[in-house]
């Protein structure tokens, strides 16, 4: 730092016109954008070659600066996302007692999203047209495909449900083969129409719902242009006991495993998104 700072005050002194000295004000600043994307940069070289034109240094310096203002971006976006996500606590080691890194399997620590409910209603959707990443062997495409095809019209699936019988004290489950069995549009109504009505209040309990959707599908349509969500899954909750109506629902996305960059975003998403959207909205209206 002291090095940095007898060359400012150094080429200050030559340089009457101050063109010199922006130029590395301007190296400065880059230096710290860089710093805060987690990266470091040997500052004075750069200076030394930015202030001689090398031409390869001036394109990488842009290119690097370009790449972490993306970056910063790209994070601030993803933020806007962050309260449709469950609450992240770091990594978890269930095999960790003897301290052997060896036999360390660590986990994500994620918040129990069903534990505000007293007899929560949970049901898992499965979103996007496409359900593997485009890297995936050709296998495994076809299996995923063949798993629900109509999932590559709709925009989702309904993976798994689990709702509580007020009157008979007891759940009532649906698995991943009764999601696979809803062979129309009105297979879907029907199955998301008889999710919902053991809610108190269905029609305000959809009313937030859509509004929460609404809020990710503006994300998808308008801020999202890098990332595909395959396999990724929306996980709604609502109370099932009468007892305790005044907890909000919870809606969140989960399943990120299979993330992926993809320039244009991810359409597939959005599809379902808007039919699911539309789905709820036509149970609502139908009271």
């Amino acid at each position: 730092d002291e090095l940095l700072a007898d060359l400012y005050r150094f080429i200050y002194k030559l340089d009457t016109r101050g063109s010199v000295l922006r130029i590395l004000t301007l190296c400065s600043s880059i230096h710290e954008t860089t710093n805060s994307c987690g990266h470091s940069l040997d500052t004075l070289p750069l200076l030394v070659a930015f202030f001689l034109g090398d031409p390869s240094t001036v394109r990488m310096i842009k290119s690097y600066v370009q790449s972490c203002c993306n970056h910063l971006e790209e994070m601030k976006s993803l933020g806007r996302l962050a309260v449709f996500t469950s609450p992240y606590y770091g990594l978890f080691d269930l095999n960790d007692s003897n301290g052997d890194t060896a036999t360390q399997q660590p986990y994500l620590l994620l918040r129990d999203l069903t534990a505000p409910f007293d007899r929560p209603n949970v049901i898992d959707i499965k979103m996007g047209t496409q359900t593997y990443e485009p890297t995936a062997p050709l296998s495994k495409q076809h299996r995923e495909f063949n798993k629900y095809p109509q999932q590559s019209d709709i925009g989702f699936r309904i993976v798994a449900m689990r709702m509580y019988s007020f009157g008979e004290d007891k759940y009532q489950y649906r698995d991943k083969s009764f999601g696979t069995s809803l062979q129309s549009r009105r297979d879907i109504v029907d199955a998301l129409t008889m999710f919902f009505c053991g809610a108190f209040g269905t029609s305000l309990l959809l009313s937030r719902l859509i509004d929460e959707l609404n809020e990710i599908k503006i994300w998808f349509e308008e801020q999202n242009a890098s990332l595909a969500f395959y396999a990724s899954s929306i996980l709604i909750i609502y109370e099932g006991s009468p007892t305790n109506t005044l907890i909000d629902p919870s809606l969140k996305m989960i399943d990120f495993a299979h993330v992926c960059r993809k320039k244009g975003g991810d359409k597939g998403y959005l599809r379902g998104i808007e039919n699911l959207i539309c789905i709820l909205s036509e149970i609502q209206s139908k009271g």
